[in-house]
């Protein structure tokens, strides 16, 4: 089936690496030049793509876990007719070039993103949760896809990644769900190099990987000269491709294969020099003197492999015209992409006052299960998928009428399910719900930074989310936590103060293309005078005015209400805050309407660290220790989140 063109073809593609690394003089060659051939057989003979129609919903995906060998990415895309020159492969790792250190899924206003780049990868195993996210999105559709437009037989999400992905947590996680769910669409090449940054593996990696997948419930299947034997890497693939269950590829290379520094953790980090390009080449028997390129013989290669994913493209297109449900399969595609919070209220608006009615006086977390209904049962029932970690009767993620395949038990893997979470809004046609208690966000930061650095919508739903949850003490209890969200780019916040701000919050989430953070209460909130529009359009409102006021309470969640029983005997004003990073991003002139007085005279009131208030107020009653073991009630008196304290400590403020 290979030829010496082939082979040849695979050494001009490791060259084109060396090159694109070396021109900025920084990158990593090793780990590009030792996947080529593997990379190369996978995009020749497998992968079902269309450069020309990158967005082709019934693509295979792929993912680069190990995403600092992001220039093999880019050069395989520019191969394959993606939309990178070689004057983009020169830009490599320079200012505002499509060509970054690490793959990054930039969305630009259009709501096109870089092509071929399913999700951006850099922190390692991130890339490979990712890829389990789309294997779950994957097979969530086909309940939707009679006809097996969209996911037939041979649809497949492939991921290469190295020995680093393999050691991160989160790959772990994802990858024992993997194995518990039985994915066999998903394909993983493992290059085994035996090399990271410190030296060799055995330093800190003697464990069997095979016995380890093994243990996950995956298929395993090994290629014992991943450097020159090409043969072995397809049948690998094809074997893999018969697999009830996902398959990971061990496939055994030499780092920068050919280099002088090979074999090596020199070779990993570094570029290999004007002579070490020169050395690599003369290795390969190719010009020495010629920096990117790659001759007509292997473009003729590509050309052949773009003409045939280009037919294979109008074959479907064809048959897709005629499809019965075609409109249907559209809409699933633009309609996360086109819902915005207004087009959301106005679906739900006519449900508001029956909602109001039956989850008043609940605790938050029981109407975000409600919120989270009612969104399923008018907007969202084919595209939401949910779950939790292993916290479902806690966090109430379970609702009715949700199809099987869109609910996730997650286990207890808090960042492997974020991460999964990214790769289901990453595959598209689906809004991905997922939950914990708030104080373990710690776990699932890495992957929430990832997600907004992608664009990607998520929703977490974070319960328990003060001190308030009580016995459990102060290891459960998020004192910081708010802080360290809020100051997370693209990470949008909500600690909503009843059910009907709770709605707004979830119908502010759902409109916006970016991460989201619920914090909801474990204890009981009464239903106020809250406003669900101006939560879900401006994150902050008056929620009780008073004209004589010279002072301004501003507050979230729980403690709104508290706040505007002490407004109402000391003569305040109250400002609801449901959102602090959507309120920060409002007009200056909204801004000052709602706080109404300068920072001197604004008091801020949260069971959580001060940090980050100080923008709008210039006091803030605050907790600044690790919570205690004790009911919540014995907790707010403790430490003056009561009315008795907090009025308190605002008539110490005023006076």
């Amino acid at each position: 089936m290979f030829t010496q063109q082939d082979k040849t073809a695979i050494n001009e593609l490791r060259c084109l690496c060396a090159d694109v690394v070396q021109t900025p003089k920084s990158g990593h060659p090793g780990a590009p030049i030792g996947m080529s051939p593997m990379a190369y057989v996978l995009f020749t003979k497998f992968m079902r793509f269309s450069s020309k129609n990158p967005e082709w919903m019934a693509r295979d995906r792929f993912v680069l876990s190990s995403g600092h060998a992001s220039a093999l990415l880019y050069s395989m895309l520019h191969l394959c007719g993606y939309d990178y020159s070689i004057e983009d492969l020169k830009k490599f790792r320079t200012l505002h070039s499509k060509t970054p250190g690490h793959p990054e899924r930039v969305e630009y206003s259009n709501g096109h993103k870089n092509p071929g780049i399913e999700v951006t990868t850099g922190p390692l195993g991130q890339g490979l949760a990712n890829a389990v996210g789309m294997a779950i999105a994957m097979d969530a559709m086909k309940p939707y896809d009679s006809e097996n437009m969209v996911v037939d037989k041979e649809a497949r999400v492939y991921a290469i990644c190295g020995d680093g992905c393999l050691q991160e947590g989160v790959a772990s996680e994802a990858c024992s769900l993997a194995g518990t769910k039985k994915l066999k669409n998903l394909i993983v090449l493992y290059d085994d190099n035996s090399i990271t940054i410190d030296g060799r593996t055995s330093l800190s990696f003697a464990e069997s990987v095979k016995g380890r997948f093994e243990a996950y419930g995956w298929n395993v299947l090994e290629v014992k000269d991943g450097n020159n034997d090409i043969q072995a890497i397809y049948d690998a693939i094809n074997a893999a491709k018969q697999s009830d269950k996902p398959t990971l590829i061990k496939v055994t290379t030499i780092i920068g294969y050919g280099a002088e520094k090979q074999d090596s953790h020199s070779v990993h980090g570094s570029p290999l020099g004007p002579e070490g390009c020169q050395y690599l080449k003369k290795a390969y028997g190719l010009p020495e003197n010629e920096s990117f390129r790659i001759s007509q013989e292997t473009r003729n290669i590509f050309k052949q492999v773009i003409e045939k994913n280009e037919q294979s493209y109008q074959v479907w297109q064809q048959k897709f015209e005629q499809c019965a449900y075609k409109q249907e399969i559209l809409d699933r595609f633009s309609f996360i992409q086109n819902m915005s919070v207004k087009s959301l209220i106005e679906k739900i608006t006519p449900a508001v006052q029956k909602f109001n009615e039956e989850n008043k006086g609940k605790a938050t977390r029981q109407s975000s299960q409600a919120a989270i209904q009612l969104l399923h049962d008018t907007v969202l029932a084919k595209y939401m998928i949910i779950g939790s970690a292993d916290l479902a009767p806690s966090c109430l993620t379970t609702i009715k009428n949700l199809n099987p395949a869109q609910y996730i038990y997650f286990g207890v893997r808090e960042m492997g399910m974020c991460a999964i979470s990214n790769g289901i809004s990453a595959y598209g046609g689906f809004v991905p719900f997922d939950a914990t208690f708030l104080v373990f966000f710690n776990y699932c930061m890495g992957a929430i930074r990832v997600g907004a650095i992608s664009k990607l919508q998520t929703i977490h739903v974070f319960t328990h989310d003060s001190i308030f949850l009580g016995e459990d003490g102060g290891t459960h209890q998020p004192i910081e936590t708010l802080a360290q969200i809020r100051a997370m780019i693209g990470v949008y916040d909500w600690r909503p103060c009843d059910c009907q701000e709770t709605l707004g919050a979830y119908i502010g989430a759902a409109g916006r293309k970016s991460q989201h953070v619920m914090a909801l209460t474990r204890q009981n909130v009464n239903l106020l005078n809250s406003n669900l529009e101006k939560t879900a359009e401006h994150g902050a409102y008056v929620i009780y005015e008073n004209e004589a006021a010279k002072f301004t309470l501003l507050s979230s969640g729980s403690e709104v209400e508290t706040c505007i029983n002490v407004a109402k005997k000391l003569n305040l004003r109250v400002v609801s805050m449901p959102s602090f990073k959507l309120f920060s991003e409002q007009s200056k002139t909204y801004k000052q309407e709602v706080l109404k007085f300068n920072r001197e005279n604004i008091i801020a009131v949260e069971p959580y660290v001060s940090f980050g208030l100080e923008r709008f107020a210039e006091h803030v009653i605050s907790i600044e220790t690790y919570g205690a073991s004790a009911n919540a009630k014995d907790l707010a008196k403790f430490y003056g989140m009561d009315q008795e304290g907090i009025e308190k400590s605002v008539k110490a403020i005023m006076q």
